[in-house]
């Protein structure tokens, strides 16, 4: 049995054919190039034999017969195999693999088996190898080269189109296997004949095995014209293969085209517009007219920033034009001018220069503070500038240089007519240092654009910034207090300048004010300060005057006080006797009426012990009489569950049954008690603590019994139940 193996091209090819030995044992030895090689035993309990490499025949550019002889003994079964590889592949010495099987016996053989899948123009090395029943194997010693034909190279295996057409030119691409060797690659191409022009591809050499893809880009050709082309390949061995041939025809000759775009960039005496063109293929000049408005497009020209076009697409192209007038609207246009003299003129354009900022208004401040504000304006901003103000504490600085101090807000601004500008604060985060409080700050609108070469800036404004309010407002103690006068002293912040008085009065301080006023005094700084002292005259003696500091500057709108106060003036000698006198008189009668009381509430101490008295009595009695009645109550309902007991208690006999020794009584109680069972001519018979329920008891005859019995006399059962409440009986006649 053969079979052939393709190995993958790039790798170390291995094709496996074998031929397994089911039994025997065999010696093999080596004939190589004449010589006769000895290998150890491989085949189990049998002498060396002889494996040896032969050269390969029949070699193609994939195939090639491997040839080689093994001699197993006449008894002996033997398996044979090649193992192949590209050169430096490790080869006949890694033991069996898997591959084509056969049997051999006998003799010495020559056997061969085809590799196929080879790659053309390659160096390959071979070697036989023979395997016994247990599995070792004998290889031979010399392994045997060999190198595959070369083969053409292949055109055109699969069909690519040509990936560009124009007018003018052209690139065409097909499918190349060099077939290992290094191969020329160029195309043909012609109007009638395919061989009128060639030009080499664009990767002129080619090499490897594998198909690739060439392709050459063809220039000069005319628009609108059927063109024949092929790819031919040489390799290094001059065999040459034709591509099949192919066809294209070239794209008519269009005129330039302009696709209208307003999008651009204008300053104050230069712009920049775009517009969107196609040159169709055709190499294309581009320029652009332009003129003011009412002059009409033709009074400038200038080269677009791509002069020359060429390829077959939409593109953008710059216009640039300059020497322009500020504020001034102009007119352009788009001029196209290929090489085949066709023109083309796109739509009129405008668009207006920007012109230098004016109407600059320097707004009121607003949103005033003690450490910051708000800055307003409003501008004309010539179409487009950048605007900020200056401000600083120092009066604006006019002429070359102009400055008012620190620039914040710096924004863009548009359009044409008077606007005002978006507010600015003069505040964290927007300032890297707060304002200061009660100080005069200066400011100004400032903008520039490309119309001027220095910013222009409104009027000249200033505002005041607010003090901080008063605060840590403290009052002193009352010095040099007389009949009349007293000094008055306290502490305060003035938040930069404040003015400061005091406010008494013999009435408490309450709401905003605490009665007449003393003259205004001003106190200025960040910190808090003692205040001039106030000399208060014109008192009244032995009068209690409450009173407070109070402040107030441009950061409050209401007076700021701190808290009220109080001190008291001395009275006078007579005052002061009447004062005695009186005070006397009203101990004496604080006195009085400290033992009055006294006495009064013995009185009613007394009283309300006695009338505690009366009411636990009451209450006493009130508790025995409650007892009486509960217990009373307790014998009724006692007595009451008794009678229902009573009622309730039950006995019935129900069933008796008259035996050779007596009667037998079947009886049922509803209580539990003492229960006695009697009757005529039979022994009694009492039972104790019998429970609730059905009972069946034995009744003896008597002597008079047994005699009775003979004569079927009639005798009355009966069975009382004894409890402590109570005695009940039932009874039943029976026949003895």
């Amino acid at each position: 049995m053969m079979e052939s193996l393709i190995g993958r091209p790039g790798s170390k090819l291995r094709a496996l054919l074998r031929v397994t030995s089911v039994t025997g044992a065999a010696t093999f030895s080596l004939l190589v190039g004449g010589m006769t090689l000895t290998s150890a035993p491989a085949l189990a309990a049998a002498p060396e034999a002889p494996v040896t490499s032969t050269p390969a025949t029949s070699i193609t550019g994939t195939t090639a017969v491997l040839e080689g002889t093994l001699n197993p003994g006449a008894s002996a079964t033997a398996g044979w195999f090649f193992e192949y590889s590209n050169p430096g592949g490790v080869l006949c010495n890694e033991g069996p693999a898997t591959g084509l099987e056969a049997e051999v016996t006998g003799e010495a053989l020559s056997e061969h088996a085809e590799a196929t899948g080879l790659l053309p123009s390659s160096k390959y090395v071979f070697c036989m190898l023979a395997r016994n029943e247990e599995g070792e194997v004998t290889q031979s010693l010399n392994e045997v080269s060999f190198e595959t034909a070369a083969e053409a190279p292949t055109v055109g295996v699969g069909s690519v189109p040509p990936e560009f057409l124009g007018a003018f030119e052209a690139r065409i691409e097909d499918l190349v296997n060099p077939n290992n060797q290094v191969t020329e690659c160029h195309l043909q191409y012609g109007k009638t004949t395919v061989t009128e022009n060639e030009v080499p591809c664009e990767t002129p050499s080619l090499e490897g095995f594998g198909e690739q893809l060439a392709a050459a880009h063809v220039t000069g050709l005319t628009a609108a014209t059927k063109y024949h082309f092929r790819i031919v390949a040489k390799n290094a061995s001059a065999e040459e293969t034709e591509g099949p041939e192919g066809e294209f025809e070239t794209a008519a000759v269009a005129a330039p085209t302009v696709i209208e775009d307003a999008f651009g960039t204008v300053a104050g005496f230069e712009a920049r517009m775009e517009g969107v063109v196609n040159p169709n293929n055709q190499i294309t000049e581009c320029h652009v007219k332009y003129g003011k408005t009412g002059t009409g497009v033709t009074e400038n020209e200038a080269p677009c920033e791509q002069e020359s076009l060429n390829v077959f697409l939409e593109q953008r192209v710059g216009l640039p034009m300059t020497g322009l007038t500020s504020g001034t609207e102009y007119e352009y246009e788009i001029i196209l001018k290929n090489t085949s003299g066709e023109e083309a003129v796109g739509p009129v354009g405008t668009f207006e220069t920007i012109a230098a900022p004016s109407g600059l208004e320097t707004g009121e401040a607003l949103a005033i503070t003690a450490t910051s504000a708000q800055l307003t304006g409003a501008l004309n901003a010539g179409g487009e500038a950048t605007s900020y103000f200056e401000y600083g504490t120092a009066p604006c600085v006019t002429g070359i240089g102009a400055t008012c101090g620190e620039r914040v807000g710096e924004t863009g601004v548009g359009g044409r007519t008077k606007e005002a500008v978006t507010p600015v604060a003069l505040e964290f985060p927007n300032i890297g240092t707060p304002l200061k409080p009660n100080t005069t700050y200066h400011y100004w609108l400032v903008a520039y654009n490309s119309a001027v070469t220095e910013p222009v800036h409104g009027e000249e404004m200033e505002f005041t910034t607010l003090d901080f309010a008063p605060s840590q407002i403290e009052i002193g103690s009352p010095e040099h207090i007389t009949l009349t006068s007293a000094v008055l002293t306290g502490k305060l912040n003035p938040g930069g300048e404040a003015s400061y008085y005091i406010e008494y009065g013999p009435a408490q301080c309450s709401g905003s004010t605490c009665g007449q006023k003393t003259p205004e005094r001003v106190l200025s700084g960040e910190a808090q300060a003692s205040i001039a002292p106030f000399a208060l005259s014109g008192l009244k003696p032995n009068t209690v005057y409450h009173y407070w500091l109070v402040a107030t500057n441009n950061g409050t709108s209401q007076p700021v006080h701190g808290e009220a106060n109080a001190f008291k003036t001395p009275a006078t000698a007579a005052e002061t006797e009447a004062e005695a006198t009186a005070k006397k008189a009203a101990e004496a009668e604080a006195t009085a009426e400290a033992a009055a009381k006294s006495k009064l509430e013995e009185e009613a101490k007394h009283r309300e012990e006695a009338i505690a008295a009366i009411t636990a009595a009451q209450n006493k009695k009130y508790e025995e009489i409650a007892a009486v009645t509960a217990s009373s109550k307790r014998q009724e309902e006692a007595l009451k569950r008794q009678e229902e007991l009573i009622d309730a208690t039950s006995v019935k006999i129900t069933k008796v049954k008259v035996t050779s020794r007596g009667v037998t009584v079947t009886f049922r109680v509803s209580e539990a008690g003492n229960v006695t069972l009697a009757g005529k001519d039979l022994k009694k018979k009492t039972l104790t603590k019998v429970a609730p329920g059905t009972h069946t008891v034995m009744l003896r005859l008597s002597g008079a019994g047994k005699t009775a019995r003979k004569h079927h006399k009639k005798a009355a059962v009966t069975v009382t139940l004894d409890t402590s409440l109570t005695s009940v009986s039932g009874s039943m006649t029976v026949r003895l």
